[in-house]
This record gives structure tokens, C-alpha cells and sequence, in this order.
């Protein structure tokens, strides 16, 4: 096979696609297994006699061992050990899925859960950080790629969780969940890192926080966190709504596939109008059409007609998420880019901590619970918009150009 070299970045010794690829398919693997199970943990919780208070502890149980890990996943990252953070992370994740399919009580779920954490805090900061060990340019695209991976991980996976529950119940689900994990493991094994040059690896031995205290990482990094507590809110709550009412899963894997679909859909796009109109944009057209298909969710979640609002869900993501890694981890340098990807993915997790506990306690019930964090939920857009105003205003300046032409 014929191997390209891709241009190389400041610091960084020449690489090959071969390890792109890999990256890409070990990604894939790992997303598929990840969003493939996140709809039906509920479920299997609900099945287990979980009560509404104890399904809305499995978001935040995850988060915290996510968080306590993240930092040091960042430290590890900018001191060259990115690979065995992958390693390590798709074999906790392999772990997980064995207790999840051998559970026989919430409290198992529960410790499942708190492993899958400590698989998340390693593998998905490492991968965004392998992603981004590049140039600007190169590192948009490599993003970009990896987002593509991310999505149709999200399409293929809810659709194939549904189908395997309908078949053998949950053993099934979590046997190929394994599968995939095992195989992401290999993969994550086989990538070889860039070799940082000797004054890159100079400058990595300052404080890991330098470099990372500038107004667009800040902010990226805050829309994360607000959009990700109400929507992290929505996608637990949901299901657990339809098993409670005994709706079946078929709505619900239905909503989940429409709308991993059209976010990879969307992320495909989202290159072509990143070159047009920058990720800051894109962004804040994601996160608008996101919170319009909540909102509408939010007036009948139990219809089955919320299946229509679901491209408009699955396309905000598309544009959102891609967007925020790339305004977040090209803002900072590349010798911080470890510890960036760290933090910003820690948003996620304090979200995830934060948002369906909080809103379960004001709220008081699932429905109520979906209604309030749509309500809440257009405060995503407020820390884009003034990035924007930063921006417009020349207070958040860039040196070049977002767009990556080619492979310049």
C-alpha cells in the first residue's frame, strides 16, 4: 500500500495517512460501542428496578471518574504517551461492557458505569489530542475526519443496539459491544505517534496550563458545558420516560438513528462550510438548530411524532460539536494540546455531573425534567454569540486563516 506523507507541523517530525486511518477506525469502533449503548443504560436500569432518582445518578457516576482522570490523561498526552492512553482506554471500555451484560442489580450498573468513566477520561481526550498533533490546517481537517468517524459511529450504533436488544436482549447488546471494543484495543495499539522535535518537547515541560488561558478556548469550552447539561438531561430522561409508560423501544431507537444520522450527515457538510464561514459560525447555527428541535421535543415528548424533530437535533450536533473542537484546540499550542483536549472534554463530564441531578431535583419528574432543560437551553448560545462580538471587535485575533486549503 502507498502512503502519503502529510506536510508536517512546526515541532513535529514527518508522519504518514497509515496512522491517520488507523486512528480514524480505532475512533469509529470505539464511538460506535459508546453511543450505540448510552440510549438503553437507562432502560436496563428501569428493568433493574431502578427508581427516577437512581437513573439520574448514571450520568453523573461516569462523569466523576472521568473528571478525576481527565487531567492527568492531559499530562500523559503532552508527554508522549497518547497511545497507551487509547490502549488503556478501549480495555477499561471492554471491561464495562462485560459487567454491564453480567448485571443483576442497579448496583452493578452503577460500577459499570464508574469503569466506562475512567475508559472515557483516557481514550476520547487522547484521540482528540492525536487528532490535533498537526498544523492548524492539517489538524482542522484530521478534526474533521475524526468527526465524521464520531458520527457514524452515532449512526451505526443506536440502530445496531436496537436491533440486537430486539433479538437476544441485553447479553447480546453488550457481547458485540465488547466485540467492538476489543477491536478498537488492537487498533489503538497498532498508531504510531508524531516523534515531537527536541524544542517542542522543551516547551512542553512548562506549566501544563500555559498557553490555555485565552478567550477562545474559555469560551468554546463553556458552550460545551451549558449545552451538554440540558441535552445530556434530554437523552437520559427520554428513554426512561417511554420504558416507565411501557411505549416499547421503537420510537425511541427510531428518534436516536434519525438523529445519528443526520449529525453525520451534517458533520460531512461541515467541512465544506468551515471553509466558507469558519467553525465559529457553523457553530452557532449548529447550536441554534439544536435547541429548535429540543424545544419542539419538549411540548410532547411521549408522541411519537418527535421523530420529525429529530434532523433538526442530530443537525445542530453536526455543526456544534465539530465546530467547538476545532475553535478550542487550534486556539492553543501544540505542545498544550494534550492538556487542552483534557479540559475541554472535562466540560462534558462536569455537565454531565451537574445537569440531570439538578433538573431532576427542580423538576420532579421525567416530563417536567425535558421540558425544563429545554426551556433552559438556549443559554448555550449566549458564551458563542460573544465570541462572536470578541471577534467582530478584533479582541480575538488570529494569525491565520481557519480554513484548511488543501493539504497547505
Amino acid at each position: 500500500m502507498v502512503t502519503m506523507k502529510q506536510p508536517r507541523a512546526k515541532g513535529l517530525a514527518p508522519r504518514t495517512n497509515r496512522d491517520e486511518v488507523i486512528l480514524n477506525i480505532a475512533t469509529l469502533l470505539y464511538f460506535t460501542t459508546l453511543i450505540g449503548l448510552a440510549p438503553f443504560i437507562p432502560q436496563l436500569a428501569v428493568d433493574l428496578g431502578a427508581r427516577e432518582e437512581q437513573v439520574a445518578l448514571l450520568a453523573p457516576l461516569y462523569a466523576v471518574t472521568a473528571i478525576m482522570l481527565r487531567p492527568l490523561t492531559g499530562v500523559l498526552s503532552d508527554k508522549g504517551f497518547t497511545r497507551y492512553l487509547l490502549v488503556a482506554g478501549s480495555f477499561l471500555n471492554l471491561a464495562s461492557q462485560i459487567l454491564y451484560a453480567t448485571s443483576e442489580s442497579i448496583k452493578h450498573v452503577y460500577l459499570a458505569r464508574l469503569i466506562q468513566g475512567s475508559a472515557l477520561a483516557l481514550f476520547i481526550p487522547a484521540s482528540l489530542h492525536a487528532a490535533s498533533l498537526a498544523s492548524d490546517a492539517i489538524a482542522s481537517r484530521n478534526l474533521a475526519s475524526r468527526s465524521i468517524m464520531v458520527g457514524l459511529g452515532a449512526t451505526l450504533g443506536p440502530a445496531i443496539g436496537g436491533f440486537l436488544l430486539q433479538i437476544d436482549g441485553w447479553f447480546l447488546l453488550f457481547g458485540v459491544g465488547g466485540l467492538l471494543s476489543l477491536l478498537s484495543l488492537i487498533l489503538s495499539a497498532l498508531w504510531r505517534p508524531p516523534t515531537m522535535l527536541p524544542n517542542t518537547r522543551d516547551r512542553a515541560r512548562k506549566s501544563p496550563v500555559s498557553g490555555l488561558l485565552n478567550n477562545m478556548f474559555i469560551l468554546s469550552s463553556l458552550a460545551l458545558f451549558l449545552f451538554a447539561a440540558f441535552y445530556m438531561s434530554i437523552v437520559l430522561f427520554l428513554p426512561a420516560l417511554h420504558r416507565e409508560l411501557g411505549l416499547g423501544n421503537a420510537v425511541i431507537a427510531i428518534f436516536f438513528t434519525i438523529v445519528s444520522f443526520t449529525n453525520l450527515v451534517s458533520r460531512v457538510v461541515f467541512t465544506k462550510l468551515m471553509q466558507r464561514q469558519g467553525p465559529l459560525t457553523v457553530s452557532i447555527v449548529g447550536v441554534m438548530l439544536a435547541v429548535l428541535g429540543i424545544e419542539l421535543l419538549a411540548i410532547n415528548p411521549v408522541d411519537p411524532v418527535i421523530v420529525y424533530v429529530a434532523p433538526l437535533v442530530g443537525s445542530g450536533l453536526g455543526l456544534l460539536v465539530p465546530g467547538l473542537q476545532i475553535l478550542a484546540l487550534t486556539s492553543v499550542p501544540l505542545e498544550r494540546r494534550g492538556m487542552a483536549a483534557s479540559i475541554y472534554t472535562v466540560m462534558f463530564d462536569a455537565a454531565s455531573l451537574v445537569g440531570p441531578p439538578l433538573i431532576a431535583l427542580i423538576a420532579g419528574g421525567y416530563v417536567e425534567s425535558i421540558r425544563l432543560s429545554a426551556l433552559i437551553m438556549p443559554i448555550s448560545m449566549i458564551p458563542l454569540l460573544l465570541a462572536r462580538l470578541y471577534m467582530s471587535q478584533g479582541v480575538l485575533r488570529r494569525k491565520r486563516k481557519w480554513v484548511p486549503r488543501g493539504n497547505s
